[in-house]
């Protein structure tokens, strides 16, 4: 599939643009395998911690249900944080072709005033010099 987008992309845009896509394509990869293997991880070890913490509880003596409640909002705590960080890494990744887009035009600048006052100085007539 990679390989489609990137022959397509080849045959119609120049070589900067082709280089982006690719770290573009390669941040993508990068985010989505992190946050799949992220959550598998996660959540084995939360499934572990949540056990012990509502066998703590109720050893300590609280209510097998409150310990249940107090696990159940625990969790709800963490997936919302987990949540919030996985939609700053998005949005991170969303800004990330604009910026490199202004980095690669911000250093054809100069390039663009040193052709415009050569084809400047090519246009004009000035005086001939004789030898």
């Amino acid at each position: 599939m990679i390989e489609k987008i990137m022959s397509v992309v080849s045959i119609g845009g120049t070589v900067a643009n082709v280089a982006l896509l690719q770290r573009f394509l390669s941040g993508v990869t990068v985010v989505v395998a992190l946050t799949v293997i992220s959550a598998f991880m996660i959540g084995l070890m939360l499934t572990g911690l949540f056990g012990a913490l509502y066998f703590c509880l109720v050893h300590y003596g609280l209510l097998p249900e409150i310990a249940a409640l107090m696990v159940a909002l625990f969790a709800l705590l963490m997936t919302i944080t987990l949540a919030v960080i996985v939609i700053l890494r998005v949005k991170h990744l969303r800004g990330l072709p604009s910026q490199m887009l202004r980095k690669d035009l911000s250093s054809l600048a100069p390039l663009g005033e040193v052709l415009e006052s050569f084809i400047n100085g090519f246009m004009s007539r000035g005086p001939s010099i004789k030898p």
